[in-house]
């Protein structure tokens, strides 16, 4: 794409030389062409490098140079600035690349007094737009780094110190090169030193630097970040009272305290945050975030302390501050998203259907600003999650479909946003994914690769986002493989999986859970390929899936899926080299697996129905009548009344049958005659009380007596709405 806008951009420049045209610089279409080459020409597809072409500059600084001909005044002026800004980078590199009537003038701005260039740098971080425009990142760069550190006077020294600072952190953001992260830090301390030097406050440096310093120790775990983020905190805190530094402050608590399970440090940001919510007024646009990071470190402390009462304070302080802010205000819609992620809160952590109910019905009803298409986005993206939570639940396919309606809705309401749009993209392929899988449709799994391709395309091969993507693709594609066998698919599944981790430091939270995508792809990649390379591959996964394992806390919810995984390598291997090492490793991992309490009870009846197949293999009867006993625990609780009756169906005539009877003979191998009557009657209950509960059709009793069938209705649903209460 950046080769074809780049001749057309070409091609509009020569023809306005020629002709005189200015319709062929100054039409819209021409602006959107040079925003494009701009966002699309920043990686080498073949390295995947992120850097600008001087090709590509060179278009650029011609196309706007042509424009400050073709119009006067401010506009001209601004394209000008915007050629200077283009054909700066080439000065040295590639002078021959550069207009004769402008070599001068760079020649001269070259020898600008410090001041002067960071000034310009300055400028240039101003005018960064949404588009990751690289060229100007790194002009802006290249030109604070030349100048901050020379400049005499401490105050102006200390300004370009810490714009130099921004302009690092956004490149990391954007682009994920580690080194600016650091380089980053070391420009903010010396932005504090020189802002003392000067005798100035040196409150929004501190921090600033303490943001960053949270942001590399969430990515890294280096405790030495998080306290030193903490100290600067209260620094910037001291004497003057700034809520926003106390917000800062109350986050970097917050991070410590989750790290270190430290209650007096999240009580104390908690503390922090509600005077923070009740000092902003209604009319300040940071009321919003103040009270959204309230929500969040509640929940973080119930993490910890587990009292409710965090959670109902999280959804009181949010309705409280939307009956403050009143019908009309215009930040109203942002208070009810809050309010909805108050109540999604409690939700995760405590099962209250009522609170996902809530927070559906307020997501829905929230107003949108008019023309704010990204809060519209963010809306519908927020419905997105909480529909595919309650489909989650309930099975039932209308709660997906209109999750995936919703996540369409958000990647139409962002045509030019790539990041956020790249975002939405990944979610809506997990809600077509899901459908896929529970529907059979290759057509939904094709979609959600295509999906999570355009999500990975949109985001620069660096980015601190593009590992995330790349991991959803893997998903994407390995599940339309399991459905069509496309050995392709296969592959890059593989690829998307191992770029993903890559790119994942170590330390950061989202790595297990990609070791875990590439562990399980090379799991099933080992069957397609010749007995040597699929031995290799195989054992890879082991190693990728135990590390993946290792690497969260025992008690994590998302460990089980990594065990049971472990556990079906351990035992494919098992089967191939016949090491009873493995099999025993893979009933340890199957039982670990079911014992993982807050795991989702499907994820735990798989693991102890394993554990239960697994063991007689290797004639430990004892231990398969223990996996079954707790699979046969976990089916009633599978099977429970939440579900949809189509969901209920399909969990019992999947595997409610037969669970029963295989747990009655394991206990009979094993000597326990009385548990295998025990499994049998306990079956068999299962099975006939959710035959009760599930009820018949009363379309034929309607025929006869329309009152009566419209009475056992009744009385069945009051029934039903009676599971769960005390």
């Amino acid at each position: 794409m950046g080769e074809r806008l780049t001749a057309a951009l070409l091609a509009r420049v020569n023809t306005y030389i020629r002709s005189g045209d200015a319709s062929q610089v100054l039409a819209d279409e021409a602006v959107a062409e040079a925003v494009e080459l701009r966002r699309t020409a920043t990686a080498d597809p073949a390295s995947g490098t992120v850097t600008v072409r001087y090709s590509v500059l060179h278009v650029l600084g011609w196309f706007h140079w042509c424009r400050h001909t073709a119009q006067s005044g401010p506009a001209g002026t601004a394209d000008l600035r915007k050629a200077l800004d283009c054909f700066a980078v080439l000065l040295l590199p590639r002078p021959d690349l550069v207009p004769e009537q402008l070599s001068a003038v760079l020649s001269a701005e070259a020898r600008r007094t410090p001041e002067e260039t960071g000034r310009d740098g300055l400028r240039l971080l101003r005018e960064l737009g949404p588009d990751h425009d690289r060229y100007l990142l790194d002009h802006a760069v290249g030109l604070l780094r030349t100048a901050a550190p020379t400049i005499s006077d401490a105050e102006a020294r200390s300004d370009s110190l810490n714009a130099l600072t921004v302009a690092l952190h956004q490149r990391f953001e954007w682009f994920g090169n580690v080194s600016d992260e650091n380089e980053a830090i070391e420009a903010g301390r010396a932005a504090v030193t020189a802002a003392v030097e000067a005798g100035l406050p040196a409150r929004t440096f501190l921090s600033n630097l303490a943001v960053y310093l949270r942001g590399r120790f969430q990515r890294t775990s280096d405790a030495g970040d998080i306290d030193e983020a903490v100290h600067l905190g209260r620094q910037a805190v001291t004497g003057a009272r700034n809520l926003a530094h106390l917000s800062m402050l109350a986050l970097a608590l917050r991070a410590r305290g989750e790290h270190r399970a430290s209650v007096s440090d999240l009580d104390e940001a908690v503390e922090m945050l509600k005077a923070a919510v009740a000092e902003t007024g209604t009319a300040d646009s940071a009321l919003v975030k103040r009270l959204g990071n309230l929500v969040s470190v509640q929940s973080s402390r119930f993490d910890l302390g587990h009292d409710p009462e965090d959670l109902d304070h999280a959804v009181t302080a949010a309705q409280e501050v939307l009956e403050r802010a009143g019908p009309d205000h215009p930040h109203r819609p942002g208070i009810i998203w809050t309010l909805s992620d108050a109540l999604l809160h409690r939700y995760e952590r405590t099962g209250d259907e009522d609170s996902l109910a809530a927070a559906i019905d307020h997501c829905r009803t929230a107003p949108t600003t008019p023309g704010t298409s990204a809060e519209a986005a963010s809306r519908l993206s927020q419905l997105d999650r909480l529909l595919r939570l309650r489909y989650l639940r309930h099975e039932e396919l209308t709660d997906l479909n209109q999750a995936i309606a919703a996540a369409e809705g958000a990647v139409s309401a962002t045509p030019g946003q790539a990041s956020a749009r790249a975002g939405y993209l990944s979610k809506l392929a997990v809600g077509l994914r899901t459908r896929g899988n529970r529907t059979g449709s290759v057509a939904d799994l094709s979609a959600a690769v295509d999906a999570a391709r355009a999500a990975v395309a949109l985001q620069p091969p660096r980015g601190t986002d593009h590992a995330g993507h790349l991991s959803n693709l893997a998903s994407a594609v390995f599940e339309l493989y399991d459905h069509t066998g496309q050995a392709a698919l296969l592959d890059e599944a593989l690829d998307a999986a191992r770029r993903s981790v890559e790119l994942t430091p170590a330390g950061d939270v989202t790595r297990p859970g990609r070791l875990l995508n590439l562990g399980v792809v090379l799991w099933r990649r080992h069957g397609v390929l010749p007995a040597h390379t699929g031995k290799a591959e195989l054992d890879e996964a082991i190693r990728v899936l135990q590390a993946s394992a290792d690497q969260v806390r025992t008690d994590a919810p998302g460990r089980a899926l990594m065990l049971i995984n472990l556990g079906l390598a351990r035992f494919e291997r098992f089967r191939r080299d016949g090491d009873s090492a493995d099999a025993q490793a893979a009933i340890e991992a199957h039982s670990a697996a079911a014992a993982v309490g807050h795991a989702v009870s499907a994820i735990r009846f798989e693991a102890s129905r394993q554990w239960g197949e697994t063991a007689p293999i290797t004639r430990q009867w004892a231990a398969a009548t223990d996996g079954y006993e707790v699979a046969l625990d976990t089916l009633l609780l599978l099977a429970s009344l939440h579900l949809s009756r189509a969901g209920r169906e399909r969990v019992l005539s999947a595997d409610g049958v037969m669970i029963a009877s295989d747990a009655a003979a394991a206990a009979l191998q094993a000597g326990r005659t009385v548990d295998s009557v025990r499994f049998l009657e306990q079956g068999r209950a299962v099975l006939w009380s959710q035959s009760l509960h599930l009820g018949t059709d009363t379309t034929r009793l309607a025929r006869v007596d329309s009152a009566l069938a419209d009475r056992l209705v009744r009385v069945r649903d009051e029934l039903n709405s009676l599971d769960g209460e005390q």
